[in-house]
């Protein structure tokens, strides 16, 4: 394959693996609140997909627009499918909040199915289909207006943790508007985990900062001191109040470990 399409082609394939590891960032939310392993996660977002669709061919509503419709409505569709079908159905067991959710996506699925055919449907928006031409590919419009978010927030908040990906925090005017003068330019000469930033300020003044490899990587790795912050954060998004002390001690002595069980149940907040 000649570089100029698989370059293009790699691209374009980091953008939607964002959009999917989004969806699985809301599986894990899901998980570390209210300790459930929701099978049907999935099927209930492509039902919400089914509703941004016909709320525009039937209403014209734009799908962002929809978002501030459907985000609450399918916000208290599954709080009534916790509170009136999982809970009573799974009596709290982890084996059975398993089977109930399972149970629910191969309901909604077929009721999906038997109600919308097998056909696959198109929201037609003026940029759904916009591109960026640039370094001799083409990248999608509304892929890079979610990494344009994501580099506001890390200039104003100065980190890029789960905390940063909020609805909260995007919707932050101050995020908003420095969004708006951000501009990603995609430069040959530099690696795929390197990046460089310019910072223009009202004095005429450009302040640039670079990093030769993505922090994490092989060539630059994390401190175990980071690793463990790292831990402790994502914890601390799922239950404030769980030690993550026992977890991290486990980890660094697994080596010396007989029985990694114990391993397994501390890694579960309110199983240790």
């Amino acid at each position: 394959m000649h570089l100029s399409i698989l370059f293009p082609a790699i691209v374009n394939g980091v953008l939607t693996g964002a959009l999917y590891a989004l969806i699985a960032l809301g599986l894990t939310l899901v998980y570390g609140v209210l300790h459930i392993i929701n099978f049907a996660h999935g099927t209930l977002l492509t039902s919400a997909l089914f509703a941004a669709f016909f709320m525009h061919k039937m209403l014209g509503v734009d799908p962002y627009i929809a978002v501030l419709i459907l985000a609450p409505a399918f916000f208290g569709f599954g709080y009534g499918l916790q509170r009136l079908v999982i809970g009573p159905a799974s009596h709290g067991n982890d084996g059975n909040i398993l089977l109930v959710t399972l149970g629910l996506a191969v309901i909604i699925e077929n009721a999906m199915l038997f109600a919308f055919r097998a056909d696959t449907r198109t929201i037609d928006v003026p940029y759904g289909f916009a591109v960026v031409p640039f370094a001799g590919m083409f990248v999608s419009v509304p892929r890079l207006v979610g990494f344009g978010g994501a580099v506001a927030v890390a200039l104003l908040t100065g980190r890029a943790g789960i905390a940063q990906f909020t609805d909260a925090c995007v919707r932050d005017p101050e995020v908003l508007a420095l969004r708006r003068k951000v501009e990603l330019l995609r430069d040959p000469a530099f690696a795929t985990i390197a990046a460089a930033v310019d910072i223009a300020t009202a004095d005429g003044k450009v302040h640039r900062m670079s990093q030769t490899a993505a922090r994490g990587s092989d060539v630059n790795p994390m401190s175990d001191r980071d690793l463990e912050q790292k831990l402790r954060e994502a914890a601390a998004g799922w239950d404030s109040r769980h030690d993550t002390a026992p977890l991290i001690e486990a980890i660094w002595t697994l080596d010396r470990s007989t029985d990694v069980s114990g391993l397994a149940l501390l890694a579960v907040p309110g199983m240790s």
